[in-house]
């Protein structure tokens, strides 16, 4: 596969690209949409012993979701780095209002569905025990976040759809089973 071409088509809060390939001699296009890299945890308070996850709406699936916290990196912003790990704990806070005591990366940095976008995303395990402000998220974000805690069992008998939560949930709670 060798490619040809790359034009931006549409930019917004997501960037199209046509992208020109050739093949066995065969010249055709494709659609990349680029949203950047994004990080996610799964929020573990050690004190309550409770998940805890954010639900908000997604256009994605036109409704509410329950999922672990994420977001994305904004390498253009003064606020983001070059390091997931702080990105994470920034976007933790910003969500949750949770101050982070601890973080491990239980998900290195992969695709997350490469057949039509460049996006990746990198997961985190974070244990909590201070809340230090109200969560939500950012305001000129428009996220309306609610910050919902879970037992583990809680956890074992919802009904999960986002892939972030149900991959991370499988890395760290040995019983996870979706179905």
């Amino acid at each position: 596969m060798k490619i040809l071409s790359s034009k931006l088509v549409f930019e917004n809060f997501i960037k199209i690209f046509k992208i020109k390939l050739k093949h066995n001699k065969k010249t055709f296009s494709r659609d990349c949409v680029e949203v950047g890299s994004s990080v996610a945890a799964v929020v573990y308070n050690v004190l309550t012993k409770k998940y805890i996850f954010v639900k908000q709406f997604r256009v994605g699936s036109l409704s509410e979701l329950l999922e672990i916290p994420a977001g994305h990196i904004d390498l253009n912003s003064h606020t983001s780095s070059d390091e997931p790990r702080k990105d994470a704990i920034r976007e933790i806070l910003e969500e949750t209002g949770y101050a982070v005591d601890d973080i491990k990366l239980i998900v290195p940095t992969y695709y997350t569905s490469p057949g039509f976008t460049s996006e990746t995303i990198t997961i985190f395990y974070v244990e909590v025990t201070n809340k230090i402000g109200d969560g939500g998220g950012l305001e000129e974000e428009n996220e309306n976040i609610e910050v919902v805690e879970m037992t583990e069992s809680e956890v074992l008998r919802y009904p999960w759809k986002d892939g972030k939560t149900i991959i991370g949930l499988s890395k760290k709670i040995h019983n996870f089973i979706l179905f």
